[in-house]
């Protein structure tokens, strides 16, 4: 249709490269925002949002990488690619479906509707 529209905005839990669950109900991403670790490393994470109440959680967190999350068919666990502390490329992946099942006791606090006003 041509139409576009935000979901979503939270600079707690601002998901970069995103990937969509079959179903359309879940959305996960990398981060877009810098964390840093104790020794001031950079870190980002992978979270993961339920697209109708805007709800997220950061599932993992990474040092040195920017994963590139895709779930899997079945929606129940998310690929990823990533660097480890030598710089080598790995390829993990994490299994979602206990954290889907938890979802209301392990959300965090949820992003604001931003408006279409951004496309016209």
């Amino acid at each position: 249709t041509g139409d576009a529209r935000s979901l979503y905005y939270n600079p707690r839990c601002c998901p970069g490269h995103i990937t969509v669950s079959s179903d359309g109900h879940w959305i996960a991403g990398d981060t877009w925002n810098r964390w840093t670790d104790a020794d001031g490393t950079v870190c980002q994470s992978i979270m993961m949002l339920e697209r109708e109440t805007r709800r997220c959680i950061h599932l993992c967190w990474f040092r040195y990488s920017h994963p590139h999350p895709i779930f899997s068919p079945d929606g129940r666990k998310i690929a990823f690619s990533f660097l480890d502390e030598e710089g080598r490329p790995q390829v993990g992946w994490i299994d979602v479906g206990p954290v889907m099942d938890e979802w209301d006791a392990l959300a965090e606090d949820a992003g604001q509707p931003s408006g279409p006003t951004w496309t016209e």
